[in-house]
């Protein structure tokens, strides 16, 4: 044996209590982790049933409804979802969105617009957030908020992926139209018709360009 070894099976012997130590302080941080990670994918599930829940009482036989009931599911579901609003992650944007959908059914804009914007905060790296922030847009023309519904209309329309985005883009096209700066509109349209030249969308921009040309708006 060289004396290089001899030294570190020396060093190995008058340290085995060191190095158990080691090894068993490891053993527990592991367990405690996936202790962990079980408690949160525990708590994540019954977040989610809880808001699954609030959102099948909300919509339980609502076929015939008077505007009255509908108030009052409306209130039932905002009061029994609180808990749940500031829930990080998943539950949190569920619960935000169930609550902004409850919202919008009131017509109550300006509250259903700060849920949207929270859900997508909450959610950025989730597919959820360009339909929380088209449908954050809407509230916001609804409220006569047109630059704050342009660019959150210019968001979801250049998400990767995002289903509506055609129509994201259409109607950002439509509000740069409104506000008079046809260059940036004709921009956009022109983009909505090169991303996505099959889309109804893309024809009714198409027909908007032909419409602003004719009329010397554009070039």
């Amino acid at each position: 044996m060289s004396e290089t070894n001899e030294k570190l099976e020396d060093f190995l012997k008058d340290n085995k209590n060191l190095f158990l130590t080691i090894v068993a302080v490891l053993v527990i941080a592991a367990v405690g982790i996936c202790v962990f990670v079980g408690m949160k994918e525990s708590k994540i599930k019954k977040g989610l049933s809880a808001v699954d829940s609030i959102e099948f009482d909300f919509s339980v036989k609502s076929d015939a409804l008077t505007d009255d009931e509908v108030n009052a599911r409306v209130a039932k579901l905002l009061e029994a979802v609180k808990p749940y609003l500031s829930e990080k992650g998943i539950v949190g944007v569920r619960a935000n969105m169930l609550a902004a959908e409850a919202c919008s059914i009131k017509k109550d804009y300006a509250s259903a617009y700060n849920y949207y914007r929270e859900a997508a905060s909450l959610g950025k790296e989730f597919y959820t957030k360009p339909y929380c922030e088209f449908n954050a847009a809407v509230s916001a023309e609804e409220m006569g908020k047109a630059d704050d519904a342009l660019n959150l209309y210019k968001s979801a329309f250049e998400t990767p992926d995002f289903l509506l985005a055609p129509h994201a883009g259409f109607s950002y096209a439509r509000l740069l139209d409104s506000k008079g700066d046809m260059k940036a509109a004709q921009e956009a349209y022109q983009k909505v018709i090169d991303l996505y030249p099959q889309d109804s969308w893309a024809d009714l921009s198409q027909s908007r360009l032909i419409d602003l040309g004719s009329k010397g708006a554009i070039e």
